[in-house]
């Protein structure tokens, strides 16, 4: 049996194991939307290892990468609650992403410090990313404000009430959002964050540039 596949049978053991009420089934959509993710996460590991030589702060790509493992937990979930919030963590640590690989001479804890105006306001200003990175820079900071206003709840949350918690497991976000959203994700990770970088096939190891063109295709 192949790597991936064994990865995503061990998953689906873990969704039947710890959340036997989930909806989560075993369909292709759900197998693509946890491609997307685990995908993601295996192409940070490489960023990582190749941090030397990135203008992006190593650390916040291990928080990126956290935040992912996190989502993988919280996705059989599909919790309307819970999930805007992690995605909103996700959108802000890739705008913190953006923002550290045009202002490398700032440090990890002044970036994690800054609040999501100042980072918005200094990437809108950023000639750099608006040539690079426009419509990536554009939809992370419009997925932030959606997931904002989620999490606000202006209309209250009576409609996710339910006379019993083990309701909560209907699963409230639908598979359509889930793979909207985790294949904007993996095309951060895997065309932004390596574009932003300037990486080329020799920044690679033989073993890395297999691994990473197999998470590509």
């Amino acid at each position: 049996m192949k790597k991936n596949e064994q990865e995503y049978n061990n998953y689906i053991s873990f969704v039947s194991n710890c959340f036997p009420k989930s909806s989560w089934s075993h369909t292709r959509t759900e197998k693509k939307i946890y491609k997307n993710i685990s995908n993601s996460i295996e192409a940070l590991d490489i960023y990582i290892s190749l941090s030397t030589k990135s203008k992006i702060r190593p650390e916040l790509l291990v928080d990126l990468k956290v935040l992912l493992k996190h989502y993988l937990f919280l996705l059989p979930l599909k919790n309307p609650i819970a999930y805007p919030s992690m995605m909103r963590a996700i959108a802000e640590t890739m705008i913190k992403i953006m923002y550290s690989s045009v202002y490398v001479d700032e440090t990890t804890d002044k970036i994690r410090s800054l609040n999501y105006r100042s980072l918005s306001d200094a990437i809108d200003s950023s000639m750099t990313l608006k040539s690079v990175l426009r419509k990536s820079t554009i939809d992370t900071k419009q997925n932030y404000g959606n997931f904002s206003a989620s999490i606000h709840a202006k209309n209250g949350f009576f409609a996710y009430d339910e006379p019993y918690i083990s309701h909560f497991f209907k699963g409230y976000i639908s598979n359509d959002t889930l793979v909207k959203d985790s294949d904007a994700i993996n095309e951060f990770v895997m065309k932004s964050i390596f574009i932003i970088n300037n990486y080329s096939d020799k920044d690679f190891g033989q073993n890395q540039k297999v691994l990473f063109e197999k998470l590509s295709s």
